[in-house]
């Protein structure tokens, strides 16, 4: 990076007090734009101009967009602890979190595109733009999607972790938790079924096991299997969850926080016929899209999307949903993805796309949830 580049960068450091989520002294000259062949190391930040929002780059190589009113985690490239050295907007149209071996930790998957800038605006949108000035990519974390005014749920933060070892998988939830907020636990294997009980104070929404990849429903095999679980938050901050795993097996897991949710019935009906509060459908591998599975939503509501795959199946989201955490490793692949509701519209259809195709290319090789949480009465 050239001296005039570094000055525009005007990037603050500031490693201990970003890695615990707490804004150091800033600089009013922080830039809210990378431009083509500019970088940023650990311990710096992009900050909107109004510097309501910073795209950090943490020490740990994790990359977090933060809202400064409350810490809250908006969007994160899952990247800790992956030796991450760098976050490079490269001529060749990617934005990708570089390792220092120069291996891909994390990509946006633009290749190919003539990407001029990414910019991050103070509705919290993390945005990359053409030399014609069209958008290419974004983290689409717009202030309705992620806004906790009164009547709307607000979305908090999302963790992630994998592991093989064991019985039990641990995550640490998002530092921005509050007490009553609502904790929703994905728990995944690609290669045996998930155990279903759910951890004391918490309960089960829905499972999902199969025993292989024709399986046309949740059939209660070993092949592969998701469960979510869900509870109100009884402290804040950061804490350690647990749950039960397949012995030796690799697992992931996903844990979303969301808040202003209605603490009585969080999850709305599927339709006046159908009393379920969630909708599950198989993969057809033969596909190049995942649909999520449709159903109506509610006016302030927050709807999400969770896909399990047994094959490590890169995707891209659209119509208004965002990653919000993933874990795609060897053959395996979560991703918990959603968006804030402006109306009872419908909430599914087709919002993912493959980015390679499904390498098994038979039915029943992934599982789609959905559900929509409620808003506070």
């Amino acid at each position: 990076m050239s001296h005039g580049q570094k000055k525009r960068l005007s990037v603050v450091l500031a490693a201990a007090c970003l890695a615990a989520g707490v804004g150091a002294a800033t600089s009013a000259m922080a830039a809210d734009t990378l431009v083509v062949n500019q970088y940023m190391k650990p311990n710096q930040y992009l900050s909107s101009a109004d510097g309501s929002h910073r795209l950090i780059f943490q020490p740990d190589g994790n990359l977090v967009l933060q809202r400064q009113s409350d810490m809250a985690q908006l969007w994160s490239s899952n990247t800790g602890g992956q030796n991450g050295k760098r976050l490079v907007l490269g001529a060749d149209g990617n934005l990708t979190v570089q390792t220092y071996g120069k291996a891909a930790a994390w990509t946006s998957n633009t290749r190919g595109n003539r990407v001029s800038r990414l910019t991050l605006g103070n509705d919290g949108n993390l945005v990359m733009v053409d030399t014609a000035n069209k958008e290419v990519w974004s983290t689409g974390t717009t202030s309705r999607q992620v806004s906790t005014f009164a009547g709307s749920v607000g979305y908090v933060g999302t963790a992630t972790t994998y592991t093989s070892a064991g019985t039990s998988i641990t995550i640490a939830r998002p530092s921005a938790t509050a007490v009553g907020d609502l904790q929703i636990a994905v728990i995944q294997s690609a290669t045996a079924a998930v155990p279903i009980t759910p951890p004391s104070g918490w309960t089960r929404l829905v499972s999902c096991n199969v025993s292989g990849n024709n399986a046309t429903a949740c059939d209660g095999g070993s092949d592969m299997g998701a469960v979510i679980f869900y509870r109100f938050a009884t402290s804040g901050g950061a804490g350690n969850l647990s749950f039960s795993k397949p012995d030796g097996q690799f697992t992931a897991a996903a844990v979303m926080v969301l808040r202003n949710v209605n603490a009585s019935d969080p999850f709305r009906v599927v339709s006046s016929t159908d009393t379920r509060r969630y909708k599950v459908v198989l993969d057809d591998g033969s596909n190049q899209s995942n649909t999520c599975p449709t159903y109506a939503g509610v006016t302030g509501g927050h709807a999400v999307c969770v896909f399990v795959h047994d094959d490590a199946q890169a995707m891209s989201f659209n119509n208004g949903f965002t990653n919000r955490g993933s874990v795609v490793r060897s053959d395996s692949a979560l991703y918990m993805v959603s968006k804030g509701l402006s109306s009872t519209d419908a909430t599914g259809g087709t919002i993912g796309t493959y980015t390679a195709e499904d390498p098994l290319n038979q039915p029943g090789n992934g599982i789609q949830f959905a559900f929509v949480v409620k808003p506070t009465p």
